[in-house]
């Protein structure tokens, strides 16, 4: 695992847990809390993403193919284990990257009030305080960062089928991070799981940029949302790390984040997943 041979797995939780108490949280408000989905593979990202809420924010966890090791693991921690049953999925699991494009579908089972979706491969170092407010009447989507906002982009096509009346005017929707309070996302996860579902059923082939996100963006734009895309400061900030830290193991990586003083959610979105090479980090 890349990581000092005297620290068993639970001691190397501890560790991490404590890294995070570096960085001032609050607790979430009454009725919040974050949502994540993984499976096994992805289950060392949710560990740290959990580490990282340091038991202040509630969170719930799509199950889509976790061990009773690793579920007993988030349970112990007070997670919410959420299942959406497979006749409810947009994408069944012979679809390439059908853990992604189910993403509105996992929404919908969330169990709070005001939800922030945080992909698997994001961590909480900040104060959420902003984050609950900007979500507490209407969704909130992240503007996508610069880095690679071009090719998140819908291409013409897809608005030649599906027409809206106006389109982003610039950049795309980042999908690693959104808010969603109950009371009023329930159109925009219709609307979203609406395009992904027209897309596997090959109405509209290859029409959405990034997976589901393009979806997401045809969504806000369907339904007049584009003012609620918006870039908090610190919200989604992408980290990137270079393989050799990535290989010495979770502390070592989080000692070398480029951290800023305002960041409060950073995605390490590399394709190559930054936990890839440690194992399974679970204590058995």
């Amino acid at each position: 695992m890349g990581i000092d041979s005297n620290v068993g797995a639970a001691g190397l939780v501890g560790e991490v847990a404590r890294w995070f108490t570096r960085r001032a949280v609050s607790a979430a408000p009454a009725g919040c809390g974050v949502l994540t989905a993984c499976d096994s593979a992805y289950f060392p990202g949710v560990q740290m993403l959990v580490c990282s809420l340091r038991g202040l924010i509630p969170i719930a966890v799509v199950d889509l193919g976790l061990d009773d090791v690793q579920l007993g693991w988030l349970r112990a921690r007070g997670a919410q284990i959420a299942a959406v049953p497979a006749e409810n999925w947009v994408a069944g699991r012979s679809v390439s990257m059908w853990q992604t494009w189910n993403k509105p579908t996992w929404c919908m089972a969330s169990p709070f009030e005001c939800t922030l979706w945080l992909d698997a491969d994001t961590l909480v170092v900040g104060d959420l305080a902003e984050v609950w407010q900007l979500s507490a009447v209407d969704p909130l989507l992240i503007a996508h960062p610069d880095n690679g906002r071009e090719q998140s982009r819908n291409p013409d096509v897809l608005y030649d089928a599906l027409p809206v009346k106006q389109r982003l005017a610039h950049g795309a929707v980042q999908a690693g991070v959104i808010g969603l309070p109950a009371a009023t996302s329930r159109r925009l996860l219709d609307r979203w799981a609406w395009c992904v579902s027209r897309v596997f059923k090959n109405t509209y082939p290859h029409t959405t940029a990034c997976w589901d996100q393009g979806a997401l963006l045809w969504a806000a734009e369907r339904l007049e949302l584009c003012d609620r895309v918006l870039s908090p400061a610190g919200v989604n900030r992408f980290v990137f790390i270079s393989d050799h830290v990535r290989r010495l193991g979770p502390v070592v990586l989080l000692d070398s984040l480029p951290l800023r003083a305002d960041d409060v959610v950073v995605h390490l979105a590399d394709r190559w997943k930054y936990w890839s090479d440690w194992g399974s980090y679970v204590a058995v």
